[in-house]
């Protein structure tokens, strides 16, 4: 649905102490000034676009996860979401079905599902346990890479990406809105 929404993120202040609406103590600068965002209704896909879809779309798979290989005892299928697509190769695929890439406000507003929390889950990193797919104990202890990152409060289960649709749903009925793999947006961050 269409709808108002406060977009942005910025770290907790005097003013706007921490569990205000739209603080973060993890926010970055680029994320900021937060302000308010009016949406007229818009169409977004309820996952992220498949390897399977992808191809059928035409385009060859750019995935450096391809169907058949194994990280750690997982083997990626075609219902694993695309990656390592260009922007420009986006946006001219999607056009050849007259679909286009959201903007950021539009992305921002449906992966918050409706919520003013830090997260679509609520304010404490623990809240997305069973929500998103992260590098995280279970990446650590299965082959993830050593330069990456971990999250060790969190187990979701995949060393890379997972299938479409793995985890439950935000607000809004969409899945994989934050973690799995980055969405292209049709404007500038």
């Amino acid at each position: 649905p269409g709808g108002t929404f406060t977009m942005g993120a910025e770290k907790p202040s005097e003013a706007r102490p921490e569990g205000s609406p739209n603080i973060d103590p993890d926010a970055r600068s680029s994320e900021g000034p937060v302000h308010e965002v009016t949406l007229d209704p818009f169409f977004i896909a309820k996952h992220e676009l498949t390897q399977s879809q992808w191809t059928r779309l035409g385009a060859s798979n750019p995935a450096a996860y391809l169907p058949g290989s194994d990280f750690g005892g997982k083997v990626v299928t075609l219902r694993h979401p695309v990656e390592q697509v260009r922007w420009h190769e986006a946006r001219r695929t999607l056009g050849h079905l007259a679909l286009v890439l959201p903007t950021e406000a539009q992305w921002e507003y449906a992966m918050r599902g409706g919520t003013r929390s830090v997260y679509a889950t609520g304010n404490s990193p623990e809240s997305l346990q069973g929500s998103l797919n992260i590098a995280d104990r279970y990446c650590m202890a299965h082959e993830g890479p050593g330069s990456w990152r971990y999250e060790l409060w969190l187990e979701d289960g995949y060393t890379v990406h997972a299938p479409v649709g793995s985890y439950s749903a935000n607000g809004f009925g969409l899945h994989d809105m934050a973690g799995n793999v980055w969405e292209w947006v049709a404007d500038r961050y």
